[in-house]
């Protein structure tokens, strides 16, 4: 199983989380107000794909692989 366990950082909430693969595909979008999310990665093909996490004016971004 592929597993991604993201914890908030500070105090800030996560509030949108999406997942975009390099040709423009959102496999993951979701929306949590919890300390900690985990996303299942194992139906996801292998590749590049970016992690966004937005609340409010806070936009995070990140690369991930699946390999």
């Amino acid at each position: 199983m592929s597993l991604i366990v993201m914890e908030k950082e500070y105090k800030k909430l996560f509030g949108r989380i999406d997942i975009i693969s390099l040709n423009g595909q959102l496999p993951y979008q979701s929306r949590s107000d919890e300390s900690t999310h985990q996303i299942d990665l194992s139906s996801f093909e292998y590749g590049f794909y970016f992690i966004t996490v937005r609340y409010r004016d806070y936009v995070k971004k990140e690369k991930i692989i699946k390999q």
